[in-house]
């Protein structure tokens, strides 16, 4: 079964929701499911806001993106030939 089995996030309703969302994937990193992935600056769509992770179990990988309003925020899956 892969731990992993995440869903999207395009948007997230609340500084507090998101809030939530970045303790959750701390605990997953902490606990050792996750770990987040070093990227060159020019794969990086949203720049310093946008920070990649790996489901150890599954290998994919993921990006969190910073809200800033008036965007929402992004939690989305990387796409293999961005990697």
């Amino acid at each position: 079964m892969d731990n992993c089995n995440w869903e999207s996030i395009h948007g997230f309703v609340s500084p507090i929701e998101f809030q939530r969302f970045c303790a959750w994937l701390e605990d997953q990193v902490q606990s050792g499911l996750v770990e987040e992935v070093e990227v060159d600056q020019e794969k990086l769509y949203f720049g310093d806001d946008e920070k990649w992770f790996r489901c150890k179990e599954s290998g994919k990988i993921w990006r969190r993106v910073t809200p800033e309003f008036p965007f929402r925020g992004l939690w989305d899956a990387v796409n293999s030939g961005e990697v």
